[in-house]
């Protein structure tokens, strides 16, 4: 069985965490501005899931390989029943393999977990076409098909956080609104009760989200493949991500010759 941690892996070399809330910055509809920043580091599962720390994961890693992704419905559905049990009849109906979690603000978190890596540019076209064939606004994590050198994407938010925030008081109450459904609506909690759900809805390859992405322009090399075969000089380049001015054109005209 994948433990939470596994579920939820990502980048280790940083993470995301909110520090608090800005109390005085409240939508319209009532929403409370987070705040939030990202740190060095792997993310620390066992302080978000205690309620020390709220913590955030980067998607993609390991040359573009996801272990998660993660389809982020930016309508504050949680806020009617009726809307909650539509989505969930949609997820049903579309036979998605997915875990279903109220976000922080009232929208849906639909996580899929895979049991390998999968590609982060095959991953993110397949959450737009869903996020498009269910209807609503919408966000993807991963955010970015491929990430450019130095580049870190984007970090979401761990289910399961045991603490929601009360405005009146500018105070926290322990009570966990960042929960899962199962198949039957009962509400999960628990990082037990995640782990045995969600080990029920591991998917094999992103086909397993069933629907047909539109076909891309730009064409994606599989860096990481590649490079499993390539000659240590070239391996060697692409790690140094060397630069105009640092050795670039001696480094490729010494390979060329």
């Amino acid at each position: 069985m994948l433990t939470f941690d596994r579920l939820f892996a990502g980048a280790k070399h940083k993470h995301g965490v909110q520090v608090g809330y800005i109390w005085d910055e409240v939508s319209a509809d009532g929403k409370i501005r987070k705040d939030a920043k990202a740190r060095l580091g792997p993310p620390d599962y066992d302080k978000h899931l205690s309620g020390e720390i709220k913590q955030g994961v980067y998607t993609t890693f390991d040359n573009d390989r996801c272990l998660f992704g993660t389809l982020d419905i930016d309508e504050y559905i949680f806020d009617d029943p009726k809307e909650v049990e539509k989505l969930r009849s949609k997820v049903k109906e579309m036979k998605l393999p997915c875990v279903v979690c109220r976000s922080s603000n009232g929208g849906a978190h639909l996580h899929f977990h895979f049991q390998d890596k999968v590609q982060s540019y095959l991953l993110k076209p397949k959450l737009d076409a869903l996020g498009k064939a269910l209807g609503y606004k919408y966000e993807t994590f991963p955010k970015q098909p491929r990430l450019k050198a130095n580049q870190d994407g984007n970090y979401i938010f761990l289910p399961l956080w045991p603490k929601r925030p009360i405005l009146d008081s500018r105070s926290e109450e322990a009570v966990c609104d960042t929960y899962a459904f199962d198949d039957e609506g009962n509400y999960i909690t628990t990082k037990k009760d995640y782990e045995a759900y969600a080990n029920t809805k591991l998917c094999k390859d992103v086909d397993c989200i069933k629907v047909d992405p539109p076909k891309e322009k730009e064409v994606f090399n599989d860096l990481k493949a590649d490079l499993e075969h390539a000659p240590p000089c070239v391996v060697n380049l692409y790690n140094r991500q060397l630069k105009d001015g640092d050795g670039r054109d001696d480094a490729l005209f010494a390979f060329a010759v």
